[in-house]
């Protein structure tokens, strides 16, 4: 398993560098502002969205990885790193967590292939059921942020990356819920008094945060090609 350090994220911030900007992507974010959270957005779909969709499956969730450390270092240091960036073109950015909270908000949408139907695809959304993990983690198994986010970074479930179309049909048959408990309490934790069953105000509490949140509806979803196309000619 890689190991990530503050200093890789200027291999993400480059897409907002002076030194890496086409004169084209100069000129449609030349009247945006970056503080601005709209245009913050636009800016992101425009320079760094799509160098995202063009990495692979295992680059896609190591950018969360990257971002997860940015999000929780100390401001002296993440702001070193940003000053050592050229933002001629974007300018100042002001609220530095605002904006890598909103590049961390694309990593969802990765898609999985199934080599024997192309017809069959899943979509991971890997940024949402990550946050999601987070989430019953703190709410459910009385974990800090801080701890939380000790876990998530840790855990071999979210740092074993998923890169095949089989490996994430085996994951999405595993509940959010059951893996937030495998995450805090370890193997069997049903053995240890843990339920393994969602209390009852789960799933109100799950459909409240992923919209209160701007998370996708379900981490997963299975693709059919072929219905789709039925179902939009009907």
């Amino acid at each position: 398993m890689a190991i990530y350090q503050l200093q890789d994220l200027r291999s993400w911030l480059k897409y907002l560098d002076d030194n890496y900007l086409t004169d084209e992507n100069a000129n449609l974010i030349s009247q945006l502002d970056i503080n601005i959270l709209s245009e913050q957005r636009k800016i992101i779909e425009i320079l760094i969205k799509p160098e995202f969709q063009e990495m692979d499956q295992t680059n896609k969730q190591n950018f969360y990885k990257i971002l997860e450390i940015a999000l929780n270092s100390e401001e002296t240091k993440l702001n070193s790193v940003f000053d050592s960036m050229s933002f001629g073109y974007v300018g100042e950015v002001l609220d530095k967590v605002m904006l890598l909270k909103n590049i961390q908000s694309i990593i969802d949408a990765i898609l999985f292939v199934n080599n024997k139907n192309i017809n069959e695809t899943i979509k991971f959304n890997f940024y949402t059921w990550t946050e999601l993990i987070k989430a019953i983690l703190i709410k459910y198994a009385d974990k800090s942020k801080d701890e939380a986010n000790t876990l998530i970074s840790n855990s071999p479930i979210i740092n074993n990356t998923l890169d095949d179309y089989m490996s994430a049909v085996v994951r999405c048959h595993e509940s959010e819920y059951h893996l937030s408990m495998l995450i805090a309490y370890g193997e069997q934790y049903w053995l240890k008094g843990i339920s393994s069953d969602e209390p009852d105000d789960y799933f109100e509490w799950e459909e409240k945060y992923r919209k209160e949140h701007n998370l996708a509806q379900e981490s997963f979803e299975i693709i059919n090609k072929i219905e789709r196309f039925k179902n939009e000619n009907n």
